[in-house]
């Protein structure tokens, strides 16, 4: 019986961390998908990828250090 409590806990926690990965990703793509077509471009991807940067570079010295990553 135990056996069993621990496999149904384990597809149980399996579950959510795929529906977690799924809405992770669906997020993802709602950030970068600026023209809401369901799909990404590659200047989609480069403009989310500057913003990604941008925020972490806190002095905008075009340079991120690993105090400006810890800091994030």
């Amino acid at each position: 019986m135990k056996t069993l409590n621990r496999y149904a806990i384990a597809a149980l926690v399996g579950s959510f961390a795929l529906s977690g990965a799924v809405l992770a990703g669906e997020d993802k793509l709602d950030r970068l998908d600026a023209d809401k077509d369901g799909k990404i471009t590659a200047a989609e991807y480069t403009a989310g990828s500057k913003t990604a940067f941008d925020k972490l570079d806190a002095n905008a010295d075009g340079k991120v250090t690993a105090a400006e990553m810890d800091a994030a």
